[in-house]
């Protein structure tokens, strides 16, 4: 006959009212990978009920105690499986000793374990025992009794604390014998690892793609989920993790947190100062393999390097004109629509480009930032600069196919080319 395991699961959770509710939310399962891949268990159900009490509980919170009835079976159809059958049952109980597991035999080929979780009401985050959810519900609570006398950091737990004090110590009692990589925690170590083992223990039952970290893999579930649990309490725009709540808070709160030593400038994520230091330092970590030519930032060189492969992604629906930018197309479509976003505050004209505006408001200011190293000449734009500077050069860029004649400024060449096509035009 085919033996059925029932595990019935204990959970605190908040009061919801009398009826009996049914949630579809999948919690912590009584076996792992590995127990049931060697048992040759096989999940047959999973219903999770909800039933509150008016109990009152030693934290003065409502109760409520969930059921969690999972159905598991493994083939034991002949006195061959017997011997198989023990080693099972054998492991079974070391699981539930293991895990502080309630175990009660009910028929000879029945069985129930209860397993007793503690949840919190807040966000149903389940705990194992009730010491653990009263550090968790710190978090909640906002309470951090515990201080670091170097800095005045508080913190909810004395343990968070004693791996904080490692910071202002240097302290990393954890080493990784394959790179010699040191690290604060034992669990930091364990991630670590898997970087040389390419362990990905962490799957998704949707796509099967795997994860080194449990954290990514329930991230990466809220792509097929569509859930974003993180609300902004300003607009109620809502992200699928906190980290990016945080980053979007700043819009509202104006905080700037990451500055530049060299200039003082303020940005509101790290990434975007690490960014900007390159301008003080020179490094272009970014290099072309087809010609060599590197680059401050990952962007710039994947739009360089269509150069080389000739692509342009971005296409005008107007005219079909493509381009490698999608700045470029956005600046293209104003030819067609004729929107000029940029307004000059002296005098109302508008332009279709910030950049042609920028050059516009020097007629007003009289600035000319673009000196001639040479002679002291200066120019309202670069690109007259470096027209000038083949005064002093000599060079003439421009060539004619015809006869060889060279010019320094495409105009000038322009003009040249119609002695030989006999275009002529202006005409009276």
């Amino acid at each position: 006959p085919t033996v059925l395991l029932l595990i019935l699961g204990t959970t605190s959770s908040p009061d919801f009212g009398s009826e009996v509710l049914y949630l579809d939310q999948q919690q912590e399962e009584v076996y792992t990978s590995q127990d049931e891949k060697h048992l040759d268990l096989k999940q047959e159900k999973d219903t999770l009920m909800v039933t509150p009490t008016s109990e009152d509980n030693d934290h003065n919170e409502a109760d409520l105690h969930c059921q969690q009835l999972l159905t598991w079976s493994f083939d034991a159809t002949d006195g061959q499986r017997n011997e198989g059958r023990e080693n099972s049952e054998k492991m079974l109980e070391k699981h539930a000793i293991e895990n502080n597991l309630k175990e009660i035999n009910l028929e000879e080929n029945t069985r129930i374990i209860t397993v007793e979780k503690h949840c919190c009401k807040e966000c149903r985050k389940c705990f194992t025992n009730a010491k653990s959810l009263r550090h968790h519900m710190k978090i909640h609570k906002e309470e951090k009794p515990f201080s670091c006398e170097e800095c005045g950091r508080r913190l909810t737990q004395n343990s968070t604390l004693t791996k904080h004090k490692q910071i202002h110590t240097g302290e990393k009692p954890f080493s990784c014998e394959e790179c010699g990589r040191s690290f604060t925690d034992k669990s930091s170590l364990t991630k670590h690892k898997r970087v040389h083992t390419g362990e990905k223990p962490f799957s998704c039952e949707e796509c099967g793609k795997s994860f080194t970290e449990k954290s990514s893999l329930t991230k990466h579930k809220r792509v097929h989920t569509g859930e974003k649990p993180f609300s902004c309490e300003e607009c109620g725009k809502s992200f699928t993790e906190k980290s990016s709540l945080t980053k979007h808070k700043r819009v509202h709160t104006g905080e700037k947190p990451f500055s530049c030593e060299e200039c003082g400038k303020s940005f509101t994520e790290k990434s975007n100062l690490t960014k900007h230091k390159r301008v003080h330092t020179g490094e272009k970590p970014f290099s072309c393999e087809k010609c060599g030519k590197s680059f401050p930032l990952r962007q710039t060189l994947d739009v360089h390097i269509r150069i080389h492969t000739g692509e342009k992604p971005f296409l005008c629906a107007e005219c079909g004109k493509s381009f490698t930018e999608k700045s470029n197309l956005t600046q293209h479509k104003r030819v067609h629509t004729g929107e000029k976003p940029f307004s000059c505050e002296k005098c109302g004209k508008s332009f279709p480009l910030r950049q042609t505006l920028d050059v516009h408001i020097r007629i007003h200011t009289g600035e000319k930032p673009f000196l001639c190293e040479e002679c002291g000449k200066s120019f309202t734009e670069k690109s007259n600069l470096t027209k000038h500077k083949r005064v002093h050069t000599g060079e003439k860029p421009y060539s004619c196919e015809k006869c060889g004649k060279c010019f320094a400024h495409r105009q000038s060449f322009e003009v040249h080319m119609r002695i030989h096509t006999g275009e002529k035009p202006f005409f009276w």
